[in-house]
């Protein structure tokens, strides 16, 4: 018996005949092989198909004939640097259809890996946002959802993770585009570009006008990465889940199921469910990262879908509409951030420096009420309060940026040893301290302990520091810094040159 078309309601559409159907198979319209489609729900005699209304029209006694390897993904390299929609054409920056293909093809719809096929995970994704690295860090086979209000920041988080994988060779990194509209996509797509990531990046497309891509792509993406993960570890941002859990309610409202909590067919749960469990770290394959981003209104994280990906992922950064108002960029919420891999996947180095900084910045937060009460506060607490301060702008990062442990161990010992206490300019110092680790051989050695761990007496390198750092104050202000131990002054044509050096570093 053949398969009619029986009624049409927007992109659904009703089809009539005793079929052997099955969830999430695809069929095409027999003359309009452009027109795809997949079952959401069926009984014996009917079904209703969600198509790709974009491509074409359809009507009423229309035949349907199945497409039985539709959901099997095939992935080429040469997507990379490429925009693609979600038959695997390449639609920008021209419209082809690429030649080769990797070898293997999983299914859109495929099972997540059982946990005898996993392992734990032990390295840390920099995403270039100093508070997520240092406080709530992200490991390879990880999923943590970016939650927040609009326009707080929360594309920017997974954009800056894909640039800092641009010199890996082993990463490869996927951005679902989710319903976004095409001026965003035209302007993520010149930023990736401009910052040298789009060569190691596929953004994967489903336009705001199709709902059949909306609901299909994040399957379709995820399909990708398995076939990457073979040879490569993948990073998969999706942007975001809250229009896909949007078409995903239409859908379900359109073919009268039964709904629930803000009209939410009750598998909501499972559509994300069995989207991210498919992330992880593998035996026999590498691994794939999730970075799913969600809407919220007025930063209710307790809304039905937000609290759903919550209790999926494993972790999860919280952005902060009151703290972009603020200005402090990126606008993460650092105490209601999670991630519950924690130090486990840092290096040693970056460890101690988490350790050292979190414990600085909770301090702070306990204390700083009392910087607004007028009185005399002693001196434990004010160096506190004024390190507290230091910590907050050097978390401050506008525009993307780029993970450097250098320059994170330089900023945190600069500002733990209070370096820039009472300093007039100290963007100046910074670049000073920059140039002495460089030039001189002594800092460069205690810096090199630091950076491979081994022991080294703090309070006898904050000294050295201050102590140079003071002859480098003498010659600008009048400032000096109090210095526990006092060291040997510097050669003079030593100090000259690190000085010139500094002048260059502040030019550049």
């Amino acid at each position: 018996m053949s398969l009619r078309v029986a009624s049409v309601l927007d992109y659904v559409i009703l089809v009539k005949g005793q079929y052997n159907w099955k969830e999430q198979q695809f069929f095409q319209i027999k003359n309009k092989p452009e027109i795809k489609a997949v079952v959401i729900q069926a009984s014996y005699m009917q079904a209703y198909l969600l198509f790709n209304n974009q491509k074409g029209k359809v009507e009423i006694n229309d035949e349907l004939v199945e497409l039985p390897d539709f959901d099997r993904v095939a992935t080429s390299m040469e997507f990379f640097g490429k925009i693609i929609d979600l038959s695997g054409n390449i639609i920008e920056p021209k419209s082809v259809r690429p030649q080769t293909f990797l070898t293997y093809r999983h299914s859109a719809f495929a099972t997540a890996a059982g946990v005898l096929q996993r392992q734990l995970l032990d390295r840390q994704v920099y995403t270039g946002i100093l508070s997520i690295d240092l406080f709530n860090p992200i490991g390879f086979g990880q999923r943590e959802l970016i939650v927040g209000d609009r326009q707080t920041g929360k594309t920017h988080i997974g954009i800056n993770t894909i640039i800092n994988q641009k010199n890996s060779p082993t990463t490869k990194c996927i951005y679902v585009s989710i319903g976004q509209k095409r001026q965003n996509l035209v302007s993520l797509y010149h930023d990736l570009l401009k910052n040298g990531a789009m060569n190691n990046t596929i953004v994967l497309h489903a336009a705001s006008t199709s709902p059949f891509d909306q609901y299909l792509a994040p399957y379709f993406a995820m399909a990708h990465a398995e076939n990457l993960s073979y040879n490569y570890d993948v990073v998969i941002v999706f942007d975001d889940l809250s229009k896909h859990a949007s078409v995903w309610r239409e859908v379900a409202l359109l073919t009268n199921q039964p709904i629930g909590k803000e009209a939410f067919p009750a598998d909501i749960f499972f559509a994300h469910s069995k989207l991210l469990e498919r992330s992880g770290r593998f035996i026999g394959r590498k691994s794939i990262t999730a970075l799913p981003i969600l809407q919220t209104v007025d930063n209710d994280i307790t809304a039905l879908v937000s609290s759903n990906v919550i209790s999926i992922t494993d972790g999860q950064i919280i952005t902060s509409s009151a703290l972009f108002a603020e200005g402090k960029i990126p606008a993460v919420n650092i105490g209601l951030s999670v991630s519950r891999t924690g130090s486990s996947v840092q290096a040693k180095n970056i460890r101690a420096i988490s350790k050292e900084i979190s414990s600085l910045y909770y301090n702070y937060q306990k204390q700083i009420k009392l910087a607004k009460l007028d009185y005399d506060l002693n001196k434990e607490t004010s160096d506190l309060l004024f390190k507290g301060s230091q910590v907050e702008q050097f978390l401050v990062q506008k525009g993307y940026s780029y993970y450097s442990p250098t320059s994170v161990l330089m900023g945190i010992k600069i500002i733990s040893w209070g370096l820039l206490k009472d300093v007039a300019d100290p963007t100046k110092v910074v670049n000073f301290v920059q140039a002495l680790i460089e030039t001189d051989p002594f800092a460069k050695q205690i810096f090199a302990k630091y950076t491979n761990n081994e022991f080294i007496d703090d309070q006898l390198a904050g000294s050295y520091f201050a102590t140079v750092v003071n002859q480098f104050l003498e010659k600008t202000t009048n400032t000096q810094l109090e210095v526990p131990l006092a060291f040997p002054k510097m050669e003079q044509s030593l100090l000259d040159s690190i000085m010139q050096k500094a002048q260059n570093i502040g030019g550049r």
